[in-house]
């Protein structure tokens, strides 16, 4: 689950920016 582990910082920064 590479994918995933790429994407969770991005989702993380994507939350970020909605806030």
């Amino acid at each position: 689950m590479t994918l995933m582990s790429s994407l969770s910082p991005f989702l993380y920064l994507f939350a970020q920016y909605l806030m």
